[in-house]
């Protein structure tokens, strides 16, 4: 993978000490897509959508950090998406990224029970922040 082009449009900067906060940055992600469940199980669709937001970005933050970058200013959802979408096999990133947005785009959703079909998209979307977790876990910290 080269980070370079990152760092030369100013999206990261090189950081030796960024690995130092992997770990704890990719906790942070798999806490976020556990509330992200949690909300969605308590029909807290917007709070939902929220957390699968934040666990998508600071697992595309544990990335970075593994590798002695950070992001040059405040991680985003969308900033993830690029450097995750670069780092992992065309397409793979990108469809796990697709899912999430899926929630987003169902907004409003109401605070009650959805039916069948709109329930599994949600699921689906949830599963996509969970799923890039687990990537991110298994191709850095199990190499």
């Amino acid at each position: 993978m080269e980070w370079e082009p990152f760092v030369e449009e100013g999206l990261l900067v090189a950081e030796p000490e960024a690995k130092s906060q992997s770990l704890t940055r990719l906790n942070d992600a798999w806490d976020g897509a556990i509330l992200a469940r949690k909300e969605c199980l308590a029909f807290h669709y917007p709070e939902a959508d929220a957390a699968i937001r934040v666990s998508m970005t600071d697992a595309g933050e544990s990335l970075c950090n593994y590798y002695g970058y950070r992001f040059a200013k405040r991680a985003t959802f969308e900033a993830s998406q690029r450097v995750c979408s670069a780092f992992f096999k065309p397409g793979i990133a990108d469809a796990v990224f697709e899912r999430a947005l899926i929630m987003s785009n169902m907004m409003p959703l109401p605070n009650v029970r959805l039916d069948e079909d709109s329930e599994k998209r949600v699921r689906h979307c949830v599963g996509g922040s969970a799923e890039l977790c687990a990537m991110v876990e298994a191709f850095v910290f199990f190499q």
